[in-house]
Parts: structure tokens; sequence; C-alpha cells
């Protein structure tokens, strides 16, 4: 009897370490080429409300809140970006005909993400429109425009 006990459990053993083998190597991938990695777009989620406001170089929302409000840093690898005297037209480069405008002085909401103050905290190999460095409050960089 002690036999048979012994030889179930054995048994027993056996077929849950082969379950966790099956589990562990199905999870496993052979390693894909550089050629076959899709790239995956994401785009930082936070809403930003308030009025746009452009002078002397520095587009802001909420310019006049006590902490400066927020200076808008455009990612030129997403969006194709130009100034006029009261407005910035803008297109979004990664998705299809989405382009738009924002009349300064008007009242907005964009999505986004904040990061630092100043044009420093931007690191150099990050494609932006330029910021002039007197430029003051937390840098908001759009994700979503639209």
């Amino acid at each position: 009897m002690k036999s048979a006990n012994r030889s179930m459990t054995t048994h027993r053993k056996l077929v849950i370490l082969a379950f966790v083998l099956v589990l562990f190597a199905s999870g496993c991938e052979a390693n894909k080429s550089d050629s076959e990695v899709q790239p995956v777009f994401t785009r930082m989620a936070a809403q930003l409300r308030g009025i746009v406001t452009y002078e002397d170089g520095c587009m802001k929302i909420n310019a006049d809140a006590p902490n400066g409000g927020n200076t808008l840093v455009w990612p030129l690898d997403q969006y194709s970006v130009e100034i006029k005297s009261d407005r910035v037209v803008f297109e979004d480069l990664t998705s299809s005909d989405t382009s738009g405008e924002w009349i300064f002085g008007t009242h907005i909401t964009i999505g986004g993400g904040e990061t630092g103050t100043g044009p420093p905290h931007i690191t150099p190999d990050f494609p932006h429109l330029p910021i002039p460095d007197h430029c003051t409050g937390k840098l908001w960089i759009i994700g979503d425009a639209n």
C-alpha cells in the first residue's frame, strides 16, 4: 500500500511539473527580427482646459493663473504648426486628415502631459516648436490638440 501511495504522489508531482513546464513554454516566443516589430503609438492622456494665449513667443494656457499657467510644447514629430497673428493652425501628422486651429484668447481643451518648468527641461533630442528662454510656468507637452 505504501508503494502505491508513493507511486501516486510521484505521478502527481510529475503531472504538475509537466503542466508548469507547458505553461512556461507557452509564454515564451522566439526572438523577432527588427523587421517584424510593429511600432506602437501612444499619447499622453491628461486633459488641460483654459484660455490659450500667445505673447513674446510663449504659447500658454491660463497665463493669468497665479502659477503662470502652462507653456505649450508642440512635438514636431506629431504636429505641423503655423503661428499667425491671431491664431495657431496645426495638423496632426499621426492621424489622417486631422487639422485644426485655435484663436488666441479662446477657451480650449487639450490632451497631453505636464512636465518640468521652463525650456531647459526639454531634452535637446526632443523635436519641438522652439520656446524662448523667458517663457515661464510648467511645460505642457501636447498629445491631442483636437
